[in-house]
């Protein structure tokens, strides 16, 4: 996938070897995908609902403390997709669906 393109639907991504290969490009595919799957969207804006709630009635003290914690399982959260679509990727060219060599 060439970063800057612009489409509609997740599916229209594709991985290649170079891609899964890029630590950096991978995490960026990965976040387009999410960026254009349409529950995102709304599970997002549900989020972003709930840390206001959430700002308005934590104090100063433990925002913080819950602020890192959440920034730590949202970090942890997106290393692993980008290790299981690395790992579903390179299974993919294990067992490819068409063996070698015949036709499609």
């Amino acid at each position: 996938m060439n970063v800057g393109e612009q489409a509609g639907r997740p599916e229209e991504l594709s991985l290649n070897l170079e891609v899964v290969e890029d630590d950096e490009l991978l995490a960026l595919v990965v976040d387009e995908f999410i960026r254009r799957d349409r529950n995102a969207a709304v599970t997002l804006t549900e989020i972003a609902r709930l840390h206001g709630v959430l700002g308005q009635i934590i104090d100063d003290y433990w925002w913080p403390i819950w602020a890192r914690a959440d920034e730590l399982t949202t970090a942890r959260w997106a290393d692993l997709a980008v290790g299981l679509v690395r790992w579903g990727f390179n299974e993919g060219r294990k067992h490819p669906a068409v063996p070698p060599g015949r036709a499609t």
